[in-house]
């Protein structure tokens, strides 16, 4: 099945995932995470791991201070 224009990417469904989690404390701060581990967590390729930490490393200075 065809993915239409508005189904987000596989790294768009991944940055989503990942800041849920972190804005609900569902991964606490300074717990270890590397690409692959996300990437095989999420049933994933490293590159859209890859993506979707790079957009959360950039997105994350705009977080409340309690997020951080």
């Amino acid at each position: 099945m065809a993915m239409s224009p508005t189904d987000p990417t596989a790294h768009e469904r991944l940055y989503r995932s990942l800041r849920s989690q972190i804005m609900l404390g569902e991964l606490p701060p300074g717990k270890a995470l590397t690409l692959r581990g996300i990437a095989r967590d999420h049933n994933l390729s490293m590159t859209p791991a890859r993506e979707a930490v790079r957009r959360l490393v950039a997105g994350s200075r705009n977080w409340p201070p309690c997020a951080r």
